[in-house]
């Protein structure tokens, strides 16, 4: 079984390119600099965002600020350990290059896990109580799989570069605020009343922060594309790693839960995740199962949605 090649591989560094080029052309224009001056400091600020969210610094960072918990209790230590080393060893065997992740506990009480970083898993408390050894080191090797591909990478250079753009606008609030102060100043001492002033640097705030929102949402629906694919990806690592039943075995009980509801257009566009009935057809595919179900898939089936 050979891990295909994600179609959608480039959106993150296209989306991230692109709002880096305008972060740095909003600089130029506003400060009214240089162009090398202003690439300076747009790598600057680019690196120093970067170096907090993503290494050994970003993970710890990360993990602090999303409240994720070392495990605790000798279930979760030497459960998890165990899981993680004979996870770790089959995707590696595939991703020679793949760092061991530390487990980390959410404490949440719905089934989910994520990657983070370079090698940080988390998984919450509900996935530890509801779901069996198997599908647990299935759904570990999925996370290893984000790892190995980079997916994690690719997400914390977008968001590196929304922050870029964001600070980049902070120049034009400066200046928004300024000349607002001084119309309402003019204003105040000619009418007693500065409330003209006061809504036009309301309207000017609002127009500049609509439009980050809405160029941030149009992002996100664009690298979607890829967020999505990445998933089928990590899935099919966790499958070559052997954990594929295991995948479906969890996937079946998820779509039993949710129902696998659709939820229109513009949601699916906004989701990161695919469908779960997709993913379930993907491992099949994946692993082999063909579109005529043996009597004993069909009965291990037939007790998964029961």
């Amino acid at each position: 079984m050979e891990i295909r090649k994600s179609k959608f591989n480039y959106v993150y560094i296209i989306w991230t390119t692109l709002t880096v080029l305008i972060a740095l052309m909003i600089v130029k224009k506003i400060l009214a600099i240089p162009l090398l001056v202003a690439i300076t400091i747009i790598t600057t600020l680019f690196v120093g965002v970067f170096v907090l969210n993503y290494g050994l610094f970003g993970d710890w960072r990360n993990r602090v600020r999303l409240g994720l918990k070392k495990p605790a209790t000798l279930n979760e230590v030497n459960g998890l350990n165990s899981i993680n080393e004979e996870v770790f060893q089959k995707v590696s065997s595939f991703y020679p290059k793949v760092k061991k992740a530390e487990i980390f506990v959410i404490a949440e009480n719905d089934i989910n896990a994520y990657a983070l970083g370079q090698k940080t898993i988390g998984i919450t408390k509900g996935a530890l109580v509801s779901l069996n050894i198997g599908e647990l080191k299935a759904v570990i090797a999925h996370e290893y799989g984000h790892l190995a591909n980079r997916d994690t990478l690719n997400f914390i250079l977008l968001n590196t570069s929304f922050t870029i753009l964001s600070i980049a606008l902070l120049p034009l609030y400066g200046i928004s605020f300024f000349f607002g102060f001084i119309f309402a100043f003019v204003e105040g001492m000619l009418s007693g009343n500065s409330s003209i002033s006061t809504s036009l640097l309301s309207v000017v705030t609002k127009i500049v922060r609509w439009s980050y929102l809405k160029y941030y949402e149009l992002g996100f629906y664009f690298v979607n594309l890829g967020s999505r694919d990445f998933e089928y990806r990590a899935d099919e690592v966790a499958a070559k790693a052997g954990y594929g039943e295991e995948l479906l075995s969890f996937f079946y009980m998820l779509e039993k839960a949710d129902g696998d509801v659709r939820k229109g257009l513009l949601a699916f566009l906004a989701s990161t995740h695919p469908y779960t009935s997709y993913r379930i057809q993907n491992i099949e595919k994946f692993i082999g199962i063909s579109g005529s179900v043996n009597e004993i898939e069909y009965q291990n089936y037939a007790k998964l949605i029961d």
